[in-house]
């Protein structure tokens, strides 16, 4: 591999997980282990200016100490025109092969080739020869097309789809347009390595015939020493310090539950109030860390409503990701509701509070959700178990700071 390698991104918390990936896969190849790697991120076009400038502001403060890597913040214009989810994955193809040339690069790496704007099937597409690796969403989960076609848009049997029409319709014209935008079944590429830091194939098809490579903890160190060193000024400006003692100190990581149509939103802020009042004292400062999903309207309001009873702060930047901001997970108590309590567990052996349990969901979501968050939550205890014990096996200790 003497061509530089791109990495198909989203959002700054997937680089932890990609730059181990890189740097595993390299080590595993015999090549140095910093030689050249683009990393393009695609943003969709009607997300606002200003969250789009936060975000590839923390993308560049993240890649700060990796000198070899070369950012590539597509503006939003230039990915409606060039590589928008309306356009079929061959036209993009051909369009970022003759942007970089036809071999241009030695390996193409990728979270995940489920949305609807297929990026990493397009970067396949157009460098055909590169060596594919897949390095999943959060720190390891992987999903086949199929089985995130059938989560996501299911059609049910006959009388189901009888008594639920709209649904139904709706999901056949989503699955006849991903069919679409796709190449032929078997035109499709996927990729030859899994580089994971923890594997989990929640649909038991996607690991199949590929090699796994798990991310040893010298490669997981050197990466989260970069990231966590690169903003730990941002940890001092954006909390200034307060008189309660550090058992009084939590940081609440919201979701983006209402707009992701999961809940409502007077709902997710419901729950985030109720979970306080069960796991914070009275009194106690709790920073807010927006998903970077979140409008600033809804985390506005969620500070309202704990205002009456605690303390509220706001992080800086929400576009950062909690796994490097290293010392405000040391000096707080963590609420977490998704899978960042699986990642702080086996990063840092953070006493996370999990928060999301089934009375929540049954309490806060409506009936044609729960499903999902119900599936998505067991997967997150699921591998809170397996971070904590992999912890006791490396460390000896699941409260162990990783080492």
């Amino acid at each position: 591999m003497t061509a530089p390698s791109l990495m198909c991104l989203y959002y700054p918390q997937q680089l932890l997980p990609g730059l181990a990936a890189v740097i595993q896969l390299r080590r595993h190849e015999g090549v140095a282990s910093t030689a050249p790697l683009l990393v393009l991120v695609w943003s969709d076009p009607g997300v606002a200016e200003s969250v789009l400038r936060k975000r590839e502001e923390a993308f560049e403060l993240l890649l700060a100490p990796f000198t070899w890597v070369r950012l590539v913040f597509m503006p939003p214009e230039h990915v409606r025109v060039n590589l928008s989810a309306n356009l079929r994955v061959a036209t993009k193809a051909r369009y970022l092969q003759q942007r970089f040339g036809a071999n241009a690069f030695a390996a193409i790496y990728y979270a995940h080739d489920i949305g609807s704007d297929f990026f990493a099937q397009s970067a396949m597409q157009a460098f055909p020869r590169a060596t594919r690796v897949c390095f999943g969403d959060a720190l390891g989960v992987v999903y086949s097309n199929a089985y995130y076609t059938d989560q996501t848009f299911p059609i049910a049997p006959l009388l189901r789809c009888l008594r639920r029409p709209v649904q139904t319709l709706r999901n056949i014209l989503w699955r006849l347009k991903r069919r679409w935008t796709l190449p032929l079944p078997g035109d499709r590429l996927d990729a030859q390595y899994a580089a994971l830091i923890l594997p989990c194939d929640p649909g038991g098809d996607f690991l199949s015939g590929k090699r796994v490579l798990v991310v040893d903890q010298r490669t997981l160190r050197i990466v989260l020493d970069g990231l966590a060193g690169a903003v730990a000024h941002c940890v001092t400006a954006t909390h200034s310090g307060v008189d309660v003692g550090v058992g009084a100190r939590f940081v609440m990581l919201l979701g983006s539950f209402s707009e992701s149509g999961l809940t409502t939103e007077p709902h997710e802020c419901a729950m985030y109030v109720e979970a306080a009042q069960l796991h914070a004292p009275s009194g106690s400062v709790i920073l807010l860390k927006a998903h970077p999903a979140s409008y600033s309207g809804k985390v506005q309001r969620i500070a309202d409503a704990l205002a009456e009873r605690y303390r509220v702060e706001f992080a800086g930047n929400d576009a950062l990701p909690i796994e490097a901001l290293r010392a405000l997970v040391e000096n707080h108590r963590v609420i977490s509701f998704s899978y960042s309590s699986v990642s702080l567990l086996y990063l840092y052996g953070s006493a996370v509070i999990h928060a999301m349990t089934t009375e929540m969901i049954e309490k806060y979501f409506p009936a044609d959700t729960q499903r999902w968050m119900h599936e998505s939550n067991d997967l997150y205890l699921e591998q809170m178990e397996k971070a904590r014990a992999l912890r006791v096996a490396l460390h000896g200790t699941a409260e162990a700071v990783l080492a």
